[in-house]
């Protein structure tokens, strides 16, 4: 997935997403999409890799590091072979 959208932060300006995952959430083929910020792209401005998905619904969110870790622990768990 290539795929680059550009939105704009409240906070950070007009940046460029890159797509990294679909996620099918319903029977009827609702998807929330997952993008990542280039940090390498953004390095003048001083700004570090971050998560963005957009809802069904179309609006655009931005994952806290505290999620992230979750999501990163609940995956761990996920796949573990014990």
């Amino acid at each position: 997935m290539k795929k680059i959208i550009k939105h704009t932060d409240p906070f950070l300006g007009e940046l460029e997403l890159r797509e990294v995952a679909k996620v099918s959430v319903t029977a009827y083929h609702d998807t929330i999409s997952y993008y990542i910020i280039d940090s390498e792209r953004y390095k003048d401005r001083n700004i570090q890799a971050g998560i963005y998905y957009k809802d069904i619904e179309g609006k655009m969110h931005h994952l806290l590091g505290k999620q992230v870790e979750a999501i990163s622990r609940i995956y761990d768990k996920l796949t573990r072979i014990d």
